[in-house]
């Protein structure tokens, strides 16, 4: 698995251990050791790989966990490094008043978190909170201009997601989760497109070319 370079991370440059893949793939089973292996993708091209050990034994003293197993290069000096991590999770009552949520305790910082991540060439798997240098969400990281345009399309491939599973209807006369989910996708990438093509998001060149004749517009403080 090489190690990335440093500068600016954003949440889809990391490599990233989620707990929801973990529970939907069955690589975590209450009352089971199960065993698998993860891999991932830059560009369409392999990244990395891992082995991925876990346990959720109910037994008295018994403490969930993951062991994960893998090979990192330092892509600089070719130097390879294998690595051992134990990752501790605990169950927590859920919010809903029923049943239990399952949290990964970050192996850093202590605290909970459903995701790892592995950036900035850090020898161990840990929260996104839990680094010193900020990894960002890609929303984060564009303009102002650019906000709206790359949120529709983020949007767009959410739905299409959904979409491409079975019908998100009704059931028992009532719209199911993933409709209403769906829905209120919709209404958020309908909020996007209209931001999109508001003055404000338009180059500065292309709006002093269209505006500028027009009472009200001033561009005295807009920068290109």
């Amino acid at each position: 698995m090489g190690r990335y370079s440093t500068g600016a991370w954003t949440t889809g440059d990391c490599l990233r251990i989620e707990l929801s893949y973990l529970l939907k793939a069955k690589y975590l089973v209450r009352g089971r050791i199960t065993k698998g292996s993860l891999s991932w993708k830059c560009n369409g091209n392999p990244s990395g790989s891992i082995t991925i050990l876990s346990s959720w034994l109910t037994g008295e003293g018994q403490r969930p966990y993951i062991r994960l197993t893998y090979t990192t290069t330092d892509r600089t000096t070719g130097v390879k490094e294998d690595s051992d991590d134990t990752v501790y999770l605990e169950a927590r009552p859920s919010n809903l008043g029923k049943g239990e949520v399952l949290y990964f305790i970050c192996p850093s910082s202590g605290q909970r978190c459903r995701i790892l991540y592995k950036a900035y060439s850090c020898p161990i798997w840990k929260s996104r909170a839990a680094y010193q240098h900020r990894i960002y969400y890609p929303s984060q990281q564009s303009s102002k201009m650019n906000y709206a345009n790359n949120r529709y399309w983020q949007l767009d491939s959410q739905i299409k997601k959904i979409e491409g599973k079975r019908r998100a209807g009704t059931y028992r006369g009532k719209p199911t989760r993933r409709a209403e989910r769906l829905k209120r996708l919709e209404f958020q990438q309908w909020e996007a497109n209209h931001l999109r093509f508001l003055p404000e998001s338009y180059p500065l060149s292309l709006r002093k070319a269209l505006f500028s004749e027009l009472p009200g517009f001033d561009f005295s403080k807009d920068k290109d």
